[in-house]
């Protein structure tokens, strides 16, 4: 505030010393030194990072460390406490301080609170919580015993025969709040002196908790409309295309926008020339969506509701059963309904633009739309011999039947249509679809016929109405009678939702696609590329490092008519030197590429046991390889240094390909992870915990490696070998030939990944992404929960063509 100055990471009304000016200690592997502030009080400075040949130990920039302490040691620090830890150095050194908080003091490595006005006990001292400054000769600084002969540690009986009630730890909400941490895992001093770890402060409304300095472990205060489909840490859609869920529902706005959303917690915007948006936004999948604008869009998850205002996205989920929910529709950012369904009756909630309120629905709901501005429900009596309803709320119900209703929509004013299907074992399907238009509360039938479950209806204009199933088989209606249609495109989807508004239709498919209707007809708004004529891209089945600026990738592409795989080096917006592989008989599994100069690379093939080069420009005839093997995984250093391991083999190519020993030959042992650093130094990984290393001449089991089971190994380019696992995080040190502790801060969850050795990326097991900087490591909360797994079969963290890849279920994103 405008009266205040920070002193200590605190804003506070005065500051307080909190080292020696011109002092010194390590943070990370720099050195940070004690400056005087423009508060008029010293603080520690940024840190300076050593060279690259040095680490820091006991505030100095070495080539060797020494102990500076003992290791779990406490001591202060201005008016915070120190650890004494290991070091990414391998020796131990005070970390740094923590602050014991605003009115907190240190001694003797324990954080004190003020004493406080209780009333005296006969040894003159106030009751406090445990942290005592009396009147009496008394020192409390955790038991110590002062001429006065009174032990103060907590509960214990002084010389006045008073026994103090001891501090009782805060609640871990208590102890949070206090530090101004709202989600996340949080380590800090608590009200008693103790060091505290909470593990988790609370989660953030879209998964994404701060991730350093002031914002850490805060929830962001802005959530801007990315440009592309993104992750809110920065992972944007690439491949196959920008949207890659399943979309569940649309909604359409008269202005000509839309915004959908689906699974894997998509939400997306058409803002009429492009498509923008989140993905990953949580772990749920949104079944509904309404909105008036872009600044006040609505979703909702079976559990859960979300507001974005244009800045920020808030929680509103109503005070409802979990996995109730079914959909949400609205009047005004003040009136919005909720309605959903529980065993013991249907639920509606209506938001007044501060709280939510209950009604009384009358049946199960299973969604909400409108006719003439009002709120309509749409569900069932949940009986025996079910009855499906459609009620104008609180009005009078406008439609029942014993089919079951799979979509309802309005489309002209007063019209409301609906598509039912009822169980017919005599029909081809064995389900029957009906078509009917409610006009003015009457019903009249429009279209009958023998189609199958799950079923859309887009009434765009009065002479062109689609009754939809697919985008290889619809219905049209032309204003005078029906007539079989497709809606075209590729790859043909499944339907999934559509809306309507002022002319135009949406409809929400399979894979991502958004499709629009209007005067010119359909159009798919999505992008995807095309490798090959008519054949889309569909899945990544590949993804490896080619150049600075190239991702090589292997692609599943297709459509209705079958798919096959390709390959394809893509430069950020295009794909080019595109081969079709033809590998109809070959698993995805079956293909690696790799590259060791940035312009040719080698193609193999497990299933055909061949090797193809690529030599730039074109694709060489095929090479047998040895053997036949299964493989999993290529590294090269060098153009005339690639290294290819499977189960029980290590291929290398220096010229010519050829099988070369290791200590699992002709075992099924699965060998990965393997890294070419130079022609003499390689390592592969064994099973889930042995480490082979290659010295230039043979393979042999490493055994000053990491002890454990591992999740990843990776080398930084001309750099060092890093690997991740049960251990935490070691580097190998090329130069001085030894594997070094980096001090990791957490569990790695999926392999790791980066661009040089300051800037090293590990996923972790409570969700976080972790980057070593050079100096020491960074995290950012990663939402959710997709990193959050303790197995190899988990998302892939990999560095090709400049850019930082994730693949997963969400398909490949890139930073």
């Amino acid at each position: 505030q405008a009266n205040q100055i920070c002193s200590g990471g605190q804003c506070v009304s005065s500051c307080v010393n909190q080292c020696t000016e011109s002092a010194r200690q390590c943070s990370g592997t720099g050195v940070q030194v004690c400056r005087r502030m423009a508060s008029g009080c010293t603080d520690w400075d940024t840190a300076s990072p050593c060279q690259a040949n040095q680490i820091c130990s006991g505030g100095q920039c070495v080539s060797t460390c020494v102990n500076q302490c003992t290791e779990s040691a406490r001591q202060c620090s201005g008016t915070g406490v120190q650890v004494c830890k290991r070091m990414a150095s391998g020796c131990t050194d005070w970390d740094t301080a923590t602050s014991c908080g605003l009115g907190a003091t240190c001694s003797a490595g324990a954080c004190l609170l003020p004493p406080d006005a209780g009333a005296p006990d006969s040894g003159g001292s106030g009751a406090d919580s445990g942290s005592f400054a009396d009147a009496g000769p008394r020192t409390d600084a955790g038991g110590q015993t002062d001429a006065g002969g009174q032990t103060d540690a907590g509960g214990q009986t002084d010389a006045g025969g008073q026994t103090d009630a001891g501090c009782v730890p805060e609640p871990a909400a208590a102890f949070c709040a206090r530090l101004g941490k709202e989600c996340g895992p949080w380590t800090g001093v608590d009200n008693c002196g103790g060091s505290r770890v909470v593990s988790d402060c609370g989660a953030c409304t879209t998964g994404l908790c701060g991730s350093q300095g002031a914002g850490a472990n805060t929830c962001p205060a802005v959530v801007a409309l990315p440009t592309g489909v993104c992750t809110l840490n920065g992972f944007c859609s690439v491949m196959p295309s920008p949207v890659n869920a399943q979309l569940r529902a649309v909604y359409a706005l008269p202005d000509g926008t839309a915004w959908a959303v689906g699974e894997l917690g998509t939400v997306i915007h058409w803002d009429g020339s492009s498509i923008r948006g989140w993905v990953l936004l949580n772990s749920k999948t949104f079944e509904s969506v309404w909105a008036t604008g872009p600044d006040n869009v609505w979703v909702a998850s079976r559990g859960a509701v979300l507001q974005y205002d244009g800045t920020v996205w808030r929680d509103r989920t109503p005070p409802v059963p979990a996995d109730s929910i079914r959909a949400v529709w609205g009047k005004s950012a003040a009136e919005v309904y909720v309605g959903g369904r529980v065993s013991a009756g249907g639920i509606l909630q209506r938001w007044d633009g501060s709280a939510w309120s209950a009604l009384s629905p009358g049946l199960y709901v299973s969604d909400l739309t409108s006719l003439n501005g009002d709120l309509v429900l749409v569900g069932d009596n949940n009986g025996w011999n079910r009855t499906y309803a459609i009620n104008r709320w609180p009005g009078p119900e406008l439609f029942s039947t014993s089919a079951s209703i799979a979509h309802a929509i309005e489309g002209s004013p007063g019209e409301l249509w609906v598509a039912t299907e009822a169980y017919s074992s005599s029909s081809s399907t064995d389900y029957y679809g009906y078509l009917t238009k409610i006009v003015g509360g009457i019903a009249a039938t429009a279209l009958s016929g023998d189609w199958a479950f799950g079923h859309h209806v887009a009434p765009r204009t009065a002479s062109d109405i689609w009754f939809v199933r697919s985008t290889a088989s619809s219905r049209q209606f032309d204003g005078t009678s029906w007539t079989t249609a497709i809606i075209g495109g590729q790859p043909e989807v499944a339907i999934r939702d559509s809306a309507v508004s002022n002319g135009r239709a949406f409809l929400a498919a399979d894979r991502g696609e958004l499709i629009r209707r209007d005067d010119s007809g359909w159009t798919r708004l999505v992008p995807r590329p095309v490798p090959l004529p008519n054949r889309p891209a569909l899945r990544v089945y590949g993804l490896y490092p080619f150049s600075s600026a190239k991702t090589a990738l292997i692609l599943e592409v297709g459509s209705g008519s079958g798919t096959e795989q390709v390959f394809g080096l893509w430069d950020g917006s295009s794909l080019s030197n595109v081969r079709s592989l033809n590998s109809s008989s070959q698993s995805s599994e079956s293909l690696h590429f790799c590259s060791g100069d940035g312009l040719t690379g080698w193609l193999l093939s497990s299933t055909k046991g061949t090797a193809t080069h690529f030599d730039g420009t074109a694709w060489q005839t095929p090479v047998a390889l040895p053997v036949s093997a299964s493989l999993t995984s290529t590294s090269a250093s060098a153009a005339n240094d690639i290294w290819a391991v499977g189960h029980g083999v290590t291929f290398h190519y220096t010229g010519s390909w050829s099988l070369v020993a290791n200590p699992f030959s002709g075992t099924n042992t699965r060998l990965s992870f393997v890294v070419a650093q130079s022609p003499t130094l390689a390592f592969a990984l064994a099973g889930e915990t042995t480490l082979l290393r290659w010295n230039g001449s043979s393979w042999g089991v490493d055994g000053s490696a990491p002890v454990g089971t591992y999740r990843g190994v990776w080398t930084s380019p001309g750099g060092s070998v890093w690997a991740s696992g049960s251990f935490g995080v070691e580097r190998f040190d090329v130069p001085t030939n030894r594997w070094v502790d980096m001090g990791f801060p957490g569990t790695p969850g999926v392999q790791l990944a980066g661009t040089s050795d300051s800037h090293v990326v590990v996923g972790t097991t409570d969700d976080r992404l972790l980057q070593w900087t050079g100096s020491g490591w960074v995290a950012e909360q990663f939402p959710s929960k997709v990193l959050a797994t303790s197995t190899n079969s988990g998302p892939s963290l990999t560095s090709a063509g400049g850019k930082l890849w994730l693949r997963g279920s969400a398909g490949a994103l890139a930073r």
